[in-house]
């Protein structure tokens, strides 16, 4: 049996708001629960703004662009199955 802050836990959806600096193409995503931090050369979304650039997946975005996160910058690979997979390398 789950109690009450267990289901609150699991239904809870974190927020991101994404800062985009176009000039060396790169995103950093922030999660709105942790404060916001606003970098004032940057534009802001709500969204992960892949379509906005003109791509049609996350997946080539992110081999054009470099995506940081708190757990490093991402990049989407293939495994040996053929599944594509969301990995973190180290913060350049």
């Amino acid at each position: 049996m789950f109690s009450l802050n267990d289901l609150k836990e699991r239904l809870h959806e974190e927020e991101y708001i994404y800062f985009v600096k176009e000039d060396t193409k790169e995103v950093f995503e922030h999660n709105l629960d942790s404060g916001l931090n606003l970098m004032a050369d940057a534009k802001v979304f709500k969204e992960f703004p892949y379509e906005h650039y003109g791509y049609e997946d996350p997946y080539t975005f992110t081999n054009e662009w470099t995506v940081y996160t708190v757990r490093g910058v991402v990049k989407y690979e293939v495994d040996k199955n053929g599944k594509v997979q969301e990995v973190y390398h180290g913060v350049a």
